[in-house]
């Protein structure tokens, strides 16, 4: 690439910077987009969460891209839920199921996956949840080649894969220009900091929070009174087979009970 220029460069590729590029382009600006990776789409593709909940879409880029994603077969689908731990009946069942599991569901449409309002949660609103709760899982590898042929599509957005940011030039308190790992310096008129660190907001000396900050800080009720460094867990991601009954497999005989049948265990969302 020689141009060193554009009007806006986003940095970071996943779902935020996805939609920073593409809305740009779409408006005419000349884009250059970068991640560090060797596809788009950050934690959707990468990460294991390649799920929109439901609510959290919208009519516009999620649903263009669902529409695209349907002419793909088996790349997306909309969910209803099946069993949850939260609804067990134990006169039915000896042992409840262990978390939450959400099916593909054929007569849900993706307007269905827009709603949300006026639900208290999974157990105190547990029929209303079933009844109005959907999501939209995708395939990330055919989400990957959607999203890259929205944004070639645009004819106005540079893609650089396997590039990083490295550093940040600033002049009377504005970004000037970044510098990538290529080598390449580039300037531009607006800079959207889309990395999961905040790299180059840390780099021009921004403040940043981890952790949950106090309540005090940003007037969130919810926010706890003091600061923590709590953050997201990690936790492992399988590829999940349909079985042939709607039962749960014995464990393997190298895998002790207490492993997975216990007083308190930690859920699992089976999508």
């Amino acid at each position: 690439m020689s141009r060193t220029r554009f009007d806006l460069v986003v940095i970071g590729g996943g779902s935020g910077g996805i939609g920073a590029a593409l809305a740009g382009a779409r408006l005419g600006l000349s884009v250059l987009l970068v991640e560090k990776g060797d596809v788009l789409g950050g934690n959707a593709v990468r990460g294991g969460v390649h799920c929109w909940e439901m609510g959290a879409g919208g009519t516009g880029v999620p649903f263009d891209m669902y529409r695209r994603l349907k002419q793909i077969p088996k790349a997306v689908g909309v969910y209803s839920y099946g069993r949850h731990l939260l609804w067990w009946d134990k006169e039915k069942e000896p042992k409840p199921f262990p978390g939450g599991e959400q099916v593909i569901d054929s007569e849900r449409r993706y307007l269905d996956t827009l709603r949300r309002y006026g639900t208290r949660g999974l157990k105190p609103d547990s029929e209303l949840c079933r009844r109005i709760w959907h999501g939209v899982p995708f395939e990330p590898d055919a989400y990957s080649r959607v999203v890259d042929a929205m944004l070639a599509e645009t004819g106005r957005c540079t893609v650089l894969k396997q590039t990083a940011f490295v550093d940040v030039r600033v002049s009377d308190g504005r970004v000037q220009s970044v510098i990538l790992d290529n080598g390449m310096t580039v300037a531009a008129g607006a800079f959207v900091d889309s990395t999961a660190d905040v790299l180059v907001c840390r780099a021009c000396g921004c403040e940043t929070l981890v952790g949950q900050e106090a309540r005090s800080t940003l007037g969130e009720p919810s926010a706890p009174e003091t600061a923590t460094h709590l953050v997201n867990g990690v936790t492992l991601v399988y590829r999940i087979t349909p079985g042939t009954s709607l039962s749960v497999e014995p464990l393997s005989a190298d895998i002790p009970e207490a492993c997975w049948w216990r007083e308190r265990f930690p859920v699992a969302s089976c999508n």
